[in-house]
């Protein structure tokens, strides 16, 4: 870093092949800090998010991690992490690599934005890492499961704090963890407002191919729509990859789609680099995620005026405004998605009215000129 009397601030982000949601966020963090501060990036592996942080001019680091956490999640975590030993091993041996240039830097804080950079930061203030240690928390915990419990035990006492994207996020955190954490939704670059055209619904997801995305819930709504109303129901793209998933349930997804007779109806598509272009493509933003934590691609839908239909569960209802900006049903109910996608089918006047009221409801509260800043001040001004 340049030798001169600005704070420093490292950001951790263990991944960094694709550019998901989190990733993102964290550019912008990144581009808004760089202003005020020196930053670096540190990651394990190389990627888009370096290719990114390199055409902004942010400095990054790769410090290779021979574990290969990318079958360690939190679901099922301890007994993955049993099995997985070597990688664990792997994993700390990477940690303490990372524990050594982040004591040359000298940072005033260390920003960790996914939940590996989490566990590599709580090890690291365990070895003496004493200045500020800031975890941007992205994931709804289960009260009583292993993660809910080893956050709560391996949360530094001095000189952390936690930021929460959600309401929901917040709430479901340790005692001991959310009285350290504020709330500061994400905030997203207002893409280009939706193409309007006659005909059928353009029904959309964007996002992660992942079981717990619901893809396969989505599909089984249209098919309800598809059977009931034919060619008029539209059609559903699912766009997006498995990122460090198994490819296995993209096949799932095909299956189900040639046995549902919805080829031609309903695509699965690659990961796209240009997410604004399938937005304003298409009319309604489709989710079926299992607690959503945020839901930045609603922000963006709603940003390019797409009304959004999901469940009710997690922090989409923070973003979308049930009735107002889309429709929101009980999670899991499919009957109930489908009636939801249904009023876009019998009623096209619903997208163009829901969709004018979610672009007015993101320039108020999710636009990144306001947000990110927000965080910026949160790292620069609280915790240093």
């Amino acid at each position: 870093m340049p030798g001169n009397n600005k704070k420093k601030v490292v950001f951790l982000n263990h991944w960094a092949k694709m550019l998901g949601g989190a990733e993102l966020s964290l550019i912008d963090i990144l581009k808004e800090t760089a202003l005020r501060a020196d930053v670096v990036l540190i990651c394990s592996e190389d990627g888009l998010l370096i290719k990114r942080c390199t055409e902004l001019g942010i400095s990054s680091m790769i410090i290779p991690c021979k574990g290969n956490l990318g079958e360690i999640r939190r679901s099922g975590l301890l007994g993955t992490a049993f099995k997985k030993w070597k990688d664990v091993l792997g994993f700390f041996f990477y940690v303490l690599s990372l524990r050594s240039v982040i004591f040359k830097i000298d940072p005033d804080a260390v920003h960790a934005n996914v939940p590996k950079s989490h566990m590599a930061l709580f090890i690291i203030a365990a070895l003496g890492y004493k200045k500020a240690a800031i975890f941007h928390i992205r994931e709804i915990f289960d009260p009583g499961s292993f993660p809910f419990y080893l956050y709560r035990f391996l949360f530094p006492v001095r000189k952390s704090a936690a930021i929460a994207i959600s309401n929901a996020v917040k709430n479901s955190l340790p005692k001991r963890v959310s009285e350290k954490t504020v709330l500061i939704h994400n905030g997203i670059e207002i893409p280009p407002s939706r193409i309007s055209r006659d005909g059928p619904p353009r029904f959309l997801y964007l996002g992660r191919v992942v079981p717990w995305k619901g893809c396969h819930l989505l599909i089984k709504a249209f098919s309800v729509l598809f059977k009931k109303y034919g060619p008029d129901a539209g059609t559903l793209d699912i766009i997006g990859s498995t990122l460090y998933w198994s490819e296995s349930y993209r096949d799932k997804l095909n299956n189900q789609i040639a046995s549902d007779c919805l080829s031609g109806k309903v695509s699965l598509l690659p990961h796209t680099d240009s997410p604004q272009s399938a937005l304003v493509n298409h009319d309604v933003l489709c989710m079926a995620s299992d607690r959503e934590p945020f839901g930045r691609v609603a922000a963006e839908a709603q940003g390019a005026s797409m009304p959004v239909v999901g469940f009710n569960s997690g922090g989409l209802p923070e973003i979308v405004e049930n009735g107002i900006t889309g429709i929101l049903v009980q999670n899991g109910n499919t009957d109930k998605l489908a009636e939801a996608m249904e009023q876009f089918v019998v009623n096209p006047s619903n997208i163009e009215q829901m969709g004018k009221a979610g672009h007015e409801r993101v320039l108020k509260l999710f636009n990144r000129h306001t947000q990110i800043p927000l965080i910026a001040d949160f790292i620069l001004k609280n915790h240093i």
